[in-house]
């Protein structure tokens, strides 16, 4: 609740320069009868009076419902470039030339939840029913359609942490940040693991993690690097 209500104070303190806009909605509020459940709520950071085609930037944080750090750090992240702009040149050129997304609590029914002590990391959604109290949830990360399933990275046990799902893109909060990013980074490449972006493409997504001290890169899925390697690396 507090950072979401910081992410509206946010756009309401910055009005020419910060959107709050509601991108979807949590498992829970999808339940008819259930818990009230969550909005997902981005942060949408540009000059608006500056037009064009700007370069994005997409940071998320709290996929991972145990991690709550990254919610914190992704809030600090909105809340310094908007103070600093007209201040700072880089944060007055970011936000000029750039537009930046920012979606501070990826899972907030599992934040909800981990924050009473039950330390997951998947949302809530109890699909099997057998499953303990600390064991319920879907991991958010492993719920994407890309690949999904594949390179022994999950697990079909829906009451194991690492549970992808019956599916791939079954849970809202998946569904809602497919849906934004494929409207916010352009499709530009073939349907292989081998062929480059075209040129001049640009763009940066940004998941953000509290565990294991690691900056990863696509693919996690292939020890190889992938055509971008160089230009990501």
């Amino acid at each position: 609740g507090e950072t979401l209500a910081a992410g509206a104070a946010l756009a309401a303190t910055y009005p020419d320069l910060a959107e709050w806009l509601d991108i979807g909605d949590s498992w829970e509020k999808t339940q008819p009868g259930g818990a009230e459940g969550h909005d997902l709520m981005a942060l949408r950071l540009t000059n608006r009076s500056i037009p064009g085609d700007k370069p994005k930037l997409w940071v998320q944080g709290g996929i991972h419902a145990r991690e709550l750090t990254t919610a914190e750090l992704a809030t600090r992240f909105a809340e310094q470039l908007l103070a600093d702009y007209g201040v700072d040149p880089d944060a007055t050129w970011v936000l000029d030339h750039h537009e930046v997304w920012v979606l501070l609590q990826t899972n907030p029914d599992g934040r909800l939840k981990a924050e009473t002590g039950q330390s997951g990391r998947g949302n809530t959604d109890d699909v099997d029913g057998s499953c303990s109290p600390s064991q319920v949830g879907i991991g958010l990360k492993l719920n994407y359609d890309f690949y999904w399933g594949c390179c022994d990275g999950s697990s079909p046990d829906p009451c194991d942490e690492t549970f992808r799902g019956r599916v791939a893109g079954s849970e809202p909060e998946t569904l809602a940040v497919q849906s934004l990013i494929r409207s916010v980074f352009p499709d530009n490449r073939a349907d292989d693991l081998t062929s480059p972006v075209v040129a001049g493409a640009s763009g940066i997504f940004l998941d953000l993690h509290s565990y294991g001290g690691d900056v990863l890169s696509p693919w996690g899925f292939n020890p190889q690097a992938p055509p971008d390697g160089p230009a990501i690396l």
